[in-house]
């Protein structure tokens, strides 16, 4: 029962809160990067280019902080207009993680800080959003600075990826995942299937896929037993 009980929770802590770091060390051999027709990681030089996405980014975030001033929640149009899909999606499941915006990382937003939005460009396809407040009551200032990359999607740049909070100011294509190498799983022996069962399912959330959430379920429900899974989906709610 004990057993159970914290295979439940690693499984469960998985699914909310995959580490960065394991993501970037899960072994792979040498794979052919496949082309995608939709999605180009273009690397931006300093030129017109950059400057639109610059300024592409700060309307995004002066667009998406006016709603957050008046407690009301950002339009879904605002998302799709600046923002890939699998990141959208990333948003919300951070969101019901960790109580928070990971957009801003905050919970809330004040004119002060708005007021002091700036975007600059970092490397490659990242750029660096940084604004600052003073804290209630005092003096002193505080300092955001969140990292972001790119993408080049239909001819259009899109934020693609947001390092979260626990990552600081950490930047590079060195955090994310992109091209995994599949995964089989093993079930001829308990070990074996535990082993592979889990370097499949962290792999698959690792990258970051569309349809993140369906494809998850789908390895559960093939590979635990309904008990086990049913345990799970009452813990996720």
């Amino acid at each position: 029962m004990r057993l159970r009980i914290i295979y439940l929770l690693l499984l469960y802590y998985a699914t909310l809160f995959p580490s960065t770091a394991y993501c970037n060390h899960i072994p792979t051999e040498p794979t052919e990067v496949q082309e995608n027709n939709e999605e180009k990681d273009v690397v931006i030089p300093d030129t017109t280019a950059m400057q639109e996405t610059v300024h592409m980014i700060k309307d995004f975030y002066m667009t998406y902080t006016t709603p957050v001033l008046s407690d009301s929640s950002s339009p879904d149009s605002l998302m799709e207009k600046y923002l890939t899909r699998r990141l959208i999606e990333k948003v919300e499941r951070m969101r019901t993680a960790i109580g928070a915006d990971p957009i801003i990382r905050a919970q809330d937003f004040t004119e002060d800080a708005r007021k002091t939005l700036d975007i600059k460009y970092l490397d490659g396809n990242w750029f660096m959003v940084g604004y600052s407040y003073s804290l209630f009551g005092s003096k002193d200032t505080v300092y955001t600075n969140i990292p972001l990359r790119v993408t080049q999607t239909d001819g259009r740049y899109l934020i693609d990826y947001i390092t979260p909070e626990w990552n600081g100011s950490l930047y590079g294509d060195s955090l994310l995942y992109d091209h995994p190498m599949p995964q089989p799983i093993d079930a001829s022996a308990p070990l074996s299937l535990l082993k592979t069962f889990y370097a499949a399912y962290t792999m698959t959330y690792c990258s970051m896929p569309e349809e993140l959430i369906s494809q998850l379920a789908a390895l559960r429900e093939k590979y635990l037993t309904p008990q086990c899974f049913g345990s799970i989906c009452v813990y996720s709610k």
